[in-house]
C-alpha cells in the first residue's frame, strides 16, 4: 500500500533528479553562476517546501487514527494560540469518549477509565493539522477475566471508525442506508452525529479566527480514508436535523430516572431497572417538553413515545410524545 510518506519521497526524488539534470545542462552550456542559480532556485524552494511541510503532513496522515485540520486567520500564524490547541484536544477527546460510551451502552463517558484518551501523534503546518491516535491504558491493566480484548479500548477504536462513517454521511459520500448499515444502533448514530455538531465551529469560533474544522479518519472501508469539513453552516444544519421529530414504527412506555440532560440538542437519558439490570435509554424531546424535563431531572418519570430498536431488538432511541412524574418505587 502506498503511503503519504512514500508519495512525498517520490516527489522529492523527482525534484532532486530534475535539479541534477538542470545543473548538468547549465554547466555544459557554460552559464554563469547567477544564471544557474536562477534555473535551480525554483527546485530548491520546492524541495524545501516538501521537507518543511509535506513530509510533516505525510507523517500525520500515515500515523494517525484521527486527523483534525483547522483553517482560519488564527491558524495562518506561525504559532497558533495555545488555547486553540487545548480546546481542540479537549473537545475531540470528549466526543470520542461519548461515542465510545454509547457503543458500550453507557450514558456517561465518566464511566470509562480516566486514562482512556486519544494521544497526540503529530502536528503539521498548513493552517494546522493535528494527528491523534487511540492509546492503550497507561496502567498496564489486563482485560477483564474471560475477555481477550480490552472492551473500553475496543469501543474507543470503534468510536473513531464510527466518526469516519458519520463523516461520509455528512459529506454526502454515503447514503443514509449505508450509514444505518454501518452503524446499526440508533443511539450510537445519534450520539455520533451529535458529536460532529458539537465539534463544528460556531460563529464565536469564526470571530476567534477558526473558520472550519475538517475531521478525517483512516481506514473506514479497507484502506479508504474519510473526511468532512465542518463549518458554522454545517453546525446549524446538523442541529436542525438533530432537533427535528424522529420517525419510528414502534411506540412504548417506560419509567425511570431522568439523567444527563442536554438542553441544547434536547436529549436526556432515562435510567430504568429491568430484571435487575440498569438500562439507559437515550431520549429526544421537542421544545414544548423542556420545562417538564427541567422539573423532572433526577426524578422518576413515565415516558411515552416513538422508539427505534437496535440490532438485538432492544429500545435504543426514543422520541418523547408524553412525559409525567412517576411514583417512587416501594422498597
Amino acid at each position: 500500500m502506498t503511503t503519504w510518506l512514500t508519495e512525498a519521497r517520490q516527489k522529492a526524488a523527482i525534484l532532486q533528479d530534475g535539479m541534477a539534470s538542470i545543473a548538468m545542462f547549465a554547466q555544459q552550456a557554460g552559464l554563469s553562476e547567477e544564471q544557474q542559480e536562477a534555473l535551480l532556485s525554483p527546485y530548491r524552494a520546492a524541495i524545501e517546501e516538501l521537507y518543511t511541510s509535506d513530509f510533516s503532513l505525510a507523517r500525520v496522515l500515515d500515523n494517525s487514527d484521527l486527523v483534525v485540520h483547522l483553517e482560519g486567520p488564527a491558524l495562518d500564524k506561525h504559532s497558533p494560540r495555545l488555547t486553540i490547541l487545548s480546546n481542540l484536544f479537549f473537545d475531540v477527546n470528549a466526543e470520542v469518549r461519548n461515542v465510545a460510551a454509547a457503543i458500550l451502552g453507557l450514558a456517561n463517558s465518566k464511566e470509562l477509565p480516566k486514562d482512556l484518551n486519544l494521544g497526540l501523534a503529530a502536528l503539521a503546518p498548513g493552517s494546522l493539522y493535528v494527528g491523534l491516535n487511540v492509546t492503550e491504558s497507561g496502567d498496564d491493566s489486563t482485560p477483564p477475566l474471560g475477555e481477550e480484548v480490552d472492551p473500553y479500548l475496543d469501543a474507543t477504536r470503534k468510536a473513531v471508525r464510527t466518526l469516519g462513517v458519520v463523516s461520509r454521511f455528512i459529506a454526502g459520500d454515503a447514503a443514509e442506508s449505508a450509514f444505518v448499515e454501518n452503524v446499526p444502533d440508533p443511539r450510537v448514530r445519534d450520539v455520533a452525529v451529535s458529536a460532529m455538531q458539537h465539534l463544528a465551529p460556531s460563529s464565536r469560533s469564526v470571530k476567534n479566527g477558526v473558520n472550519s474544522i475538517e475531521i478525517g479518519v483512516r481506514g473506514v472501508r479497507g484502506d479508504e480514508s474519510s473526511s468532512v469539513k465542518l463549518t458554522p453552516e454545517t453546525k446549524q444544519k446538523l442541529r436542525e436535523q438533530l432537533t427535528s421529530v424522529m420517525e419510528a414504527p414502534n411506540t412504548a412506555d417506560f419509567e425511570g430516572w431522568i439523567r444527563e440532560v442536554d438542553l441544547d440538542l434536547r436529549r436526556f437519558y432515562l435510567r430504568r431497572l429491568e430484571i435487575g439490570d440498569v438500562l439507559e435509554l437515550r431520549c429526544r424531546y421537542q421544545l414544548q417538553f423542556e420545562a417538564d424535563i427541567k422539573r423532572l431531572l433526577d426524578k422518576r418519570a413515565r415516558v411515552h413515545g416513538l422508539v427505534q430498536l437496535n440490532a438485538a431488538g432492544q429500545p435504543s432511541l426514543m422520541e418523547v410524545e408524553r412525559i409525567s412524574e412517576a411514583p417512587m418505587l416501594q422498597e
